[in-house]
């Protein structure tokens, strides 16, 4: 239970008794949703920094992501997908890590994002459709504690993308 819910709201010490813990949700539901400034709805988009824009658009292309919008001003690239998937790519990507993802490919681990997944119908079938179009799977089916069944490829600058079948 959060500790919240066993302090008091006044003085912040342990609740003495049930009413002091029932006052104290109350005083939370009232705090949560007189000041909620923000209610989030859904990822809206990937960002991904890439080394060549043509070499990743065409990489997506093949997983039926569609190009929606090129700005060389702000120096980005919008795919959707057809599941409402957006990934926004960025230029200026360095080569200077020998093909590695520094996020996953090198013995220090740094912080940050390491992968992303998608939701689908089957690993099995993703696997071998992403074989049949030409894209290395570099791990999987892999079943999860969880009971999720899932593939991984990595992009052409080594980021990791997870295809993810639900129990």
């Amino acid at each position: 239970m959060h500790s919240l819910w066993s302090t008091d709201a006044a003085t912040g010490s342990p609740a003495k008794n049930n009413l002091d813990i029932c006052r104290c949700r109350a005083i939370y539901r009232i705090v949560a949703v007189g000041e909620l400034v923000m209610k989030i709805k859904r990822l809206d988009h990937v960002g991904i920094r890439v080394m060549n824009f043509d070499t990743a658009i065409s990489f997506y292309e093949k997983l039926d992501f569609v190009v929606t919008r090129q700005d060389s001003k702000e120096r980005i690239v919008v795919l959707k997908h057809d599941s409402g998937i957006e990934i926004n790519l960025l230029d200026s990507g360095s080569d200077g890590n020998n093909q590695m993802n520094v996020l996953m490919d090198v013995e220090k681990k740094y912080p940050g994002y390491t992968h992303y997944a998608i939701e689908i119908d089957s690993a099995a079938g993703a696997k071998q459709h992403l074989e049949s179009i030409g894209l290395v799977v570099t791990e999987g089916p892999v079943i999860f504690g969880d009971g999720k069944t899932s593939v991984f490829i990595r992009d052409p600058d080594r980021n990791v993308i997870e295809f993810t079948q639900l129990p």
